[in-house]
């Protein structure tokens, strides 16, 4: 009975602070977004893209910055985006990595195009696929594999190719602090914006998996729906009946996991 009514007045003492937890704002990364990676040794860390000078920064979970990286771009390129920021996964030193992509659209030709690197904080190329618009970090029984896709948009009918490379290391935490590859991956429309075909990268990680797309308009209206192939890599859409303006791709599994994409009808 005694220890009953110890446990009732500890319980009576805590619940109140339990009750009065909130959140609390840290800190603001303005202008961009923000990702959280592991790097080991180095502990857990933010990261920003920044697109005006083709630059990472990392800070210390304090929000100091701790590395600017500089990453070199093709001419005329501009950065899209940067993943799995890490020291061991793609190489064995100590020095930071990350996949990064970059683009550049041909006004005159009304088409992008695409390019994948990998390189460490000195500036050292791990990788470079040009043409390479998408990919995927996928953990197999003989370890992580690294899937780029390759896109040529300079013809009517798309040209894609898959380049599959050894990974040596594994991910200590990766987009969302997985693991993992998660159920469904998909990169960014293109092009964007468009006037014609329009390419949705994806990946369906079960080739049983169920997967919806759903062509939203601005207003959230569905206008179009389709079921993706778990067999393909890529879903190829006409948007030249579409009207100028918004538009959201969604995907949904039978799980409920959910992917948006924007696209603009020009």
């Amino acid at each position: 009975m005694k220890y009953l009514f110890k446990l009732f007045v500890i319980c009576a003492m805590i619940l109140p602070f339990s009750l009065n937890a909130q959140l609390i704002k840290e800190n603001t990364y303005d202008k961009v977004s923000a990702g959280v990676t592991n790097l080991g040794a180095n502990g857990y860390k933010y990261y920003t893209m920044d697109v005006e000078n083709s630059q990472c920064h990392i800070y210390n979970l304090d929000h100091s910055l701790w590395k600017t990286i500089n990453l070199s771009l093709p001419k005329d390129y501009y950065l899209v985006d940067i993943q799995w920021v890490s020291t061991h996964l793609f190489n064995t030193d100590d020095n930071v990595e990350m996949v990064y992509m970059s683009a550049y659209y041909d006004t005159i030709l009304s088409y992008y195009t695409y390019n994948t690197r990998i390189a460490d904080e000195t500036g050292k190329q791990l990788l470079d696929v040009p043409g390479g618009g998408y990919y995927a970090l996928m953990k197999t029984s003989a370890g992580y594999k690294l899937l780029v896709y390759e896109y040529d948009f300079s013809n009517y009918i798309y040209g894609i190719n898959t380049h599959v490379f050894s990974v040596p290391g594994q991910p200590e935490a990766v987009e969302g602090g997985m693991n993992v590859a998660p159920s469904i991956m998909a990169g960014e429309l293109f092009p964007n914006p468009a006037d014609g075909k329009v390419c949705l990268p994806y990946q369906l990680n079960h080739p049983q998996q169920k997967a919806m797309l759903n062509i939203l308009d601005a207003n959230g209206r569905n206008i179009q729906s389709y079921m993706l192939d778990p067999g393909k890599t890529s879903f190829i859409n006409d948007a030249t009946e579409l009207a100028s303006g918004v538009y959201y791709y969604l995907i949904t599994n039978e799980k409920g996991t959910q992917i948006v994409r924007k696209l603009i009808k020009q």
